[in-house]
């Protein structure tokens, strides 16, 4: 985050976008045993955010062009894919190479709801279990991937993704299966990269960034075998939390489901990062800490899509992070809804919790 401070995206994006590559970058070479299940270090990432925010800069142009683009070439550097796709076209190019890193700058364009692109979210929900994938052929034959190491990292806006995904893309496991994070501003404007540093910062800045992409080819290049708790005190720590993590409401229940595998994965990608062989009790702070920084804003994304639904959130939308009058709500939602509709929602937030009246006004309980 430090080598690429005068940049315009959210810090975050910069974080979890690094974290997603390093994961890509490793596949399967590292792993936690869990008996019957196994955590790789494989992180799926979904930035939400409006245009312009930096999405395509963050995990595009910085990370996977800084990250891992410049990595030697080997079986074992991931393949990256772009561009919207079939799943026989990106069935053909795991074949090629099962070890890929998949990034969509509009996630939604990938999984859209056209006819040709029937079953495509089902296939890839199948993928990401990293389980043997397998197509049938015209002729009756089966193409197999036995061992696919692939992530997908990509962007959307909220709205495009609610309009374009389908609606079974959260009941049916694929959008849970992402770590998914919302911002709403820019970290910062910068008209003009070029003169915002004298000679001397950017020659340091450059050392920097090459320090990052040094420690990272390290990282790459040793990791290797299981990973372990390192100590009670560690394993007591994640029990804590996958024992007493519950989603605040329903529409989040499917993601509640795969916390624990969430935390267990960045406390797996903290420990790669700071060179360790075993998981510690900072890397499982370091694992809640990051999950829960993501679950603040998941319920503005994941909105039930029923028509009322959909229209609450537009509501809450409207209201944003001033106290308003129920006067001013009306007007603002008069082109989705009538003056009594929106009374009833206002009730309903109000009888949930979601938002509390002062005086003549309604403000949300979180601001």
């Amino acid at each position: 985050m430090e080598a690429w401070e005068p940049t315009e995206p959210p810090r975050s994006y910069l974080l979890f976008s690094a974290m997603a590559m390093l994961g890509a970058a490793v596949g399967r070479r590292a792993w936690m045993d869990l008996d019957v299940h196994r955590i790789f270090p494989l992180f799926n990432l979904l930035l939400i955010g409006p245009s312009g925010i930096g999405k395509s800069t963050a995990l595009r142009n910085i990370a996977c062009d800084q990250l891992i683009a410049p990595l030697p070439e080997g079986p074992t550097k991931p393949m990256v894919i772009t561009g919207k796709s079939t799943k026989e076209a990106l069935h053909q190019d795991l074949m090629v190479q099962p070890h890929s890193l998949i990034l969509a700058s509009e996630l939604a364009n990938m999984f859209s709801k056209e006819k040709y692109m029937e079953g495509t979210i089902a296939y890839v929900t199948d993928l990401l279990d990293l389980a043997p994938a397998r197509i049938r052929t015209k002729s009756g034959g089966s193409q197999v991937i036995e061992h696919p190491e692939c992530s997908i990292v990509g962007g959307s806006t909220k709205e495009w993704l609610q309009e374009m995904m389908p609606s079974t893309s959260t009941e049916g496991g694929f959008l849970p299966r992402f770590f998914i994070v919302k911002e709403d501003y820019k970290y910062q404007r910068i008209a003009d990269p070029s003169r915002l540093l004298s000679p001397r910062q950017r020659v340091n800045l450059d050392r920097l960034r090459t320090k990052v992409f040094r420690d990272f080819l390290h990282i790459y290049t040793a990791a290797d075998g299981r990973f372990d708790f390192e100590d009670f005190e560690a394993s007591d720590a994640y029990a804590y939390f996958y024992n007493t993590y519950t989603a605040e409401t329903g529409a989040l229940s499917p993601f509640a489901a795969r916390a624990g595998a969430h935390v267990l994965r960045l406390a797996l990608l903290s420990a790669l990062a700071r060179f360790r062989s075993s998981i510690g009790v900072d890397d499982v702070k370091c694992g809640v800490a990051l999950y829960k920084y993501s679950q603040r804003k998941l319920s503005e994304v994941i909105v039930p899509m029923s028509p009322q639904g959909k229209l609450m959130n537009k509501l809450l939308e409207a209201l944003g992070q001033e106290e308003r009058s129920a006067i001013t709500l009306r007007r603002a939602m008069r082109n989705h809804c009538g003056g009594q509709e929106v009374d009833k929602m206002l009730s309903d937030l109000e009888r949930n919790r979601e938002i509390t009246k002062v005086n003549d006004s309604y403000r949300r309980v979180n601001v």
